[in-house]
C-alpha cells in the first residue's frame, strides 16, 4: 500500500482527507478505488480540477523561484500589469476581489511585495516598481511555459470544448453567489 503524506506527517488511508494530500491524483483515486470508496464523476472531476490547479501553482512557483517570487506574487504582478495595460489602476480591494482573498491576506502579500521592491503604494494605488517591470517578461514567459507543459497534448478543439465547460461551471458558481447577495 502506498504511503500518503500531508505537508508535515504520514497519514493513514483510513482517515482520508483529500484536501490535505500532497501527492498525485491518480494515486489518491486508485487508493480510494482499492478501498471501495466509489467516486462519482462529479467528485472525480472536482478532485482533478483541484490537483491540476495545485500542480500549475507548484510548477509556476518553481519557475519563479529564480526571481525570488512566489506563484501568488507572480499572479498579482501579472494582474496589476494587465490592469495597467487596460488603463486601470489597482488597489488592494481589487486584488481581494480578483483573487477571492481576505483583506489581511492581501495586506500581508502587498507588504512583503513592497519590501521585496516589486510594488509601491501611492494614495491607495499599487504600482509596479522598475524592478518588477523588468521581471514582467520573465513572468509571462514562465507562465506560458507552465501552460504549454500542462496543455501540451490537448488539441485546439479539445481546448475550446474544455473552455466552454469550465465557463458553464464558473457561470453556475457566479449565479450561486448572486443569489446569496
Amino acid at each position: 500500500m502506498s504511503k500518503l503524506y500531508t505537508k508535515s506527517k504520514e497519514i493513514k488511508p483510513d482517515s482520508l482527507r483529500i484536501d490535505k494530500f500532497v501527492c498525485e491524483p491518480h494515486n489518491i483515486l486508485s487508493e480510494m478505488k482499492n478501498k471501495e470508496q466509489i467516486l462519482t464523476k462529479k467528485e472525480e472531476i472536482s478532485l482533478l480540477i483541484k490537483f491540476i490547479a495545485k500542480e500549475f501553482r507548484v510548477d509556476f512557483e518553481a519557475r519563479l523561484n529564480a526571481y525570488n517570487l512566489t506563484a501568488q506574487q507572480g499572479r498579482i504582478l501579472f494582474f496589476i500589469n494587465c490592469r495597467k495595460n487596460k488603463g486601470q489602476s489597482t488597489r488592494s480591494v481589487d486584488i481581494e476581489k480578483g483573487f477571492n482573498l481576505t483583506k489581511s491576506t492581501v495586506h500581508g502579500l502587498v507588504g512583503r511585495m513592497i519590501k521585496a521592491n516589486v510594488l509601491v503604494k501611492e494614495n491607495y494605488h499599487l504600482e509596479l516598481t522598475d524592478h518588477a517591470k523588468s521581471l514582467m517578461h520573465h513572468i509571462y514567459e514562465k507562465r506560458n511555459e507552465c501552460l504549454n507543459s500542462l496543455l501540451k497534448d490537448v488539441s485546439e478543439e479539445e481546448l475550446e470544448t474544455l473552455q466552454k465547460i469550465l465557463n458553464k461551471i464558473y457561470d453556475n458558481r457566479t449565479k450561486k453567489e448572486d443569489k446569496n447577495i
